[in-house]
């Protein structure tokens, strides 16, 4: 089912061992409250403690799906919102990926 411009794949951790979220929580943690130094130095510890690019990616693009909906744009706000899409591009420039929308 797709909401927004993206849907959340369904088959997220089906396929492979589970992810660490201990490493991965953090990087949405830090992109929900728009700090693009707190976003790279959590990437490059889930990254250090282990946790494989693909998680990391995964993570990135779940968090993308939620800034694509229309919901949270209007509950945060667009300033907030915009904070949060500078920190995923962020992010993405940490993973050596182009920005995310």
């Amino acid at each position: 089912m797709a909401v927004g411009k993206a849907a959340i794949p369904q088959d997220v951790g089906q396929d492979k061992q589970q992810p660490r979220l201990d490493n991965l929580i953090p990087i949405a943690v830090a992109i929900a409250c728009g700090c693009a130094s707190c976003v790279e130095s959590t990437i490059v510890r889930a990254s250090r403690l282990g946790s494989p690019r693909q998680d990391l990616e995964e993570t990135l693009r779940i968090v993308s799906y939620m800034l694509n909906l229309e919901c949270l744009a209007r509950n945060a706000g667009a300033d907030a919102a915009a904070r949060m899409q500078d920190a995923l591009n962020a992010a993405a420039e940490a993973l050596g990926q182009t920005a995310i929308s």
